[in-house]
């Protein structure tokens, strides 16, 4: 049995011989994933079957995820604990011209898709599969900025961040611990206050100040990221300090300890090494103004600030 038919082993696609097809497919793109889809196939008949498994509307994107995702889990059984790394990237169709079903990308010139995916692999950042993958496009007439801020979090792309996190902690064996780890686009409050399981953690890099404010137990940009440990507690007492931005916060923590960074050269700076101080404390993350009247409670989180105190002048490492 190849490993591309032990992979898919668990494909339904409604019909075996589209279960086959699925399988010759992967075996011959993977096989040479640098040439065309005519030059990787085995024969015409595969370039066909190609195309034609392509615009068969039965097949579904999803049951395709489906076999592959449970595949991922079955190796993510050999581990204690792993990461589930969500991210959002574009595929920008532009150039086409021939294209249907396109959108407006980050550039509203751009037209393509969305694709967020949730990457599971080893705490080594050996990759064990993709859990899941949304691909969309964004619809032609977007609404204003502040308008979309207003809008519930099920009517936003944003939702796509809690989805993946659901879904994640659905997936995990009940003796995994997964850490969530996700960048700036997953720095919502709503993710944070989304129920988890014992097992599960996040990693996520801030991006607000002004709308994640902290209380903290201290009152007194590098790499900044939330470990979010336990959620949904009550307001903290008054005598915990008053409310002050995120990063004033974590600013005022002494500092626990230093480690130093080789960093590869890169067009914007020379390869050298960084020596970042280290700060982590314990916080109140408090609801933006916008959900405090949705009785939305503060939550507990451990906040990590890794940063370079003087960087050479131009070359920040961030």
């Amino acid at each position: 049995m190849s490993w591309a038919a032990e992979e898919l082993k668990g494909a339904d696609l409604g019909d075996k011989r589209r279960n086959q097809r699925l399988i010759t497919i992967v075996e011959d793109l993977s096989a040479q994933p640098n040439e065309s889809v005519t030059q990787a196939c085995r024969d015409g008949a595969a370039v066909q079957g190609v195309y034609e498994f392509w615009a068969n509307p039965r097949i579904k994107a999803e049951a395709i995820i489906s076999s592959h995702a449970s595949s991922t889990v079955e190796r993510i059984k050999d581990h204690e604990t792993i990461l589930a790394i969500q991210d959002t990237t574009e595929l920008d169709f532009s150039g086409h011209k021939s294209k249907r079903g396109m959108g407006p990308l980050s550039n509203p010139e751009a037209k393509g898709l969305k694709v967020h995916t949730v990457l599971a692999a080893s705490i080594e950042g050996v990759p064990l599969g993709v859990l899941d993958q949304k691909v969309w496009s964004r619809e032609k007439t977007r609404s204003n900025a502040s308008k979309q801020k207003r809008q519930a979090i099920e009517n936003k792309e944003s939702i796509r961040w809690l989805e993946g996190l659901d879904l994640t902690q659905g997936l995990m064996p009940g003796l995994t611990t997964v850490i969530t780890v996700a960048d700036r686009e997953a720095d919502i409050y709503q993710l944070f206050a989304l129920a988890r399981q014992r097992n599960s953690e996040f990693l996520i890099r801030a991006a607000q100040e002004a709308g994640s404010r902290v209380q903290g137990e201290e009152s007194g940009m590098g790499t900044l990221s939330f470990l979010a440990r336990e959620r949904n507690f009550p307001l903290p007492p008054a005598s915990f300090g008053e409310v002050v931005p995120l990063f004033e916060a974590i600013r005022t923590t002494p500092v626990l300890g230093k480690l130093t960074l080789e960093l590869q050269r890169t067009p914007r700076r020379s390869a050298r090494n960084a020596q970042l101080s280290v700060r982590v404390t314990k916080l109140w993350l408090q609801p933006p103004a916008s959900l405090q009247s949705q009785s939305m409670q503060a939550i507990e989180v451990h906040v990590i600030e890794a940063c370079e105190e003087n960087p050479p002048e131009g070359d920040a490492f961030g």
